[in-house]
């Protein structure tokens, strides 16, 4: 018959065993899946700014971890020095009350330029945009809806997928007179979960927050600090999608038509027509050929994701289901001067 000192010795030895399984299932890297997975061809680790605004404020999920740092509930991470995993961590003591400076503004997010901006209510003109992102610590907070959230965006089976790591509640911090940038309060809703691609069953406790179309940077020979691609020795991201939607394994729409692209004629969709003259034996210019201009997989410039979010409040998980992707290109003029960028073709999930 064991004793009570023994009960107590085998009780501390189980707790220590879940303990340990606990904490080494927190600390496993979120992209060992990219590896483990073969049918995972390019994968990229990106951190965005994003604004889920919800339709009804009570659903912000800024204001629900404010709510959760303030009454000291907050479950918190910290990426540790491998880049590559993260840790439980406590919130410490922050100041999270509405800055002095933000007396008299209110905020506003503007759609057509995607960025927010504190504004006077009386004079629109009078404020602050906000201009970048910071990694030091934040004080003091606002009502804004901006998160930045480290996702993991990869391809397979002809398909992209997302998945939501974790997110940082920010808030804004005075620049300049005019100027104002994001600081990070705190990394929360760590979601170790593969996106699978299966529906979202909606419930009291998990909700479609909002819709919102997020750009991402993969241009060819160039690096983007908010995007950085994981995967290496492979095909790039643009010219794997070229090469897809040309063998008919993807399907592209016109932008603007919403016609669908035939797979053959998609590196010359919408590009310019030019004449080349054909000339006889005598060098005497006989007819003229149109000829339309190849796409070049270099001008584009863009990856654009309409995607939904979708929020988890009771296990404080974040999830993305993609709507669809558009491809963004460089316009020039005829001459070579830059006019900007505009979607070409649309792939609908």
């Amino acid at each position: 018959m064991r004793s009570p000192h023994m009960k107590i010795y085998f009780s501390t030895i189980i707790l220590l065993i879940i303990a340990s399984c606990s904490f080494a299932q927190d600390n496993r890297s979120y992209t060992a899946f990219i590896q483990q997975d073969t049918a995972i061809k390019w994968a990229a680790e990106c951190n965005k700014i994003v604004n889920p605004i919800p339709k009804v404020s009570d659903y912000s999920i800024k204001q629900f971890y404010l709510a959760r740092l303030k009454n000291g509930k907050a479950n918190c991470y910290v990426l540790n020095s491998d880049r590559r995993s993260v840790s439980p961590t406590t919130a410490g003591s922050m100041n999270l009350n509405r800055q002095d400076w933000l007396a008299g503004l209110s905020a506003k997010f503007l759609s057509v330029e995607k960025t927010w901006v504190f504004i006077e209510k009386n004079d629109p003109v009078k404020g602050y945009r906000l201009n970048g992102t910071s990694n030091d610590p934040c004080c003091g907070c606002d009502e804004a809806d901006a998160l930045r959230v480290k996702q993991i965006l990869y391809f397979k089976n002809h398909r992209f997928y997302i998945q939501n790591v974790f997110l940082s509640p920010l808030c804004a911090r005075k620049d300049t007179a005019d100027k104002a940038s994001w600081y990070p309060v705190c990394n929360v809703a760590y979601n170790p979960e593969v996106d699978k691609n299966k529906p979202i069953v909606l419930s009291k406790d998990v909700l479609l927050i909002n819709t919102e179309e997020v750009t991402y940077n993969f241009k060819l020979n160039e690096n983007d600090a908010s995007d950085s691609v994981l995967t290496i020795g492979g095909d790039h991201i643009i010219q794997r999608l070229f090469d897809e939607i040309t063998a008919g394994k993807i399907k592209a729409w016109d932008f603007n038509k919403g016609k669908l692209i035939p797979a053959k004629q998609f590196s010359s969709w919408g590009t310019p027509r030019f004449l080349v003259p054909k000339f006889d034996q005598n060098g005497e210019q006989v007819s003229a050929t149109e000829v339309a201009q190849e796409r070049n997989p270099d001008s584009i410039s863009q990856i654009r994701i309409q995607q939904e979010w979708y929020f988890d409040f009771k296990n404080e998980k974040l999830y993305s289901r993609i709507k669809w992707i558009d491809l963004v290109e460089k316009v020039y003029t005829s001459t070579g001067i830059f006019l900007g960028t505009t979607p070409f073709c649309r792939i609908r999930y």
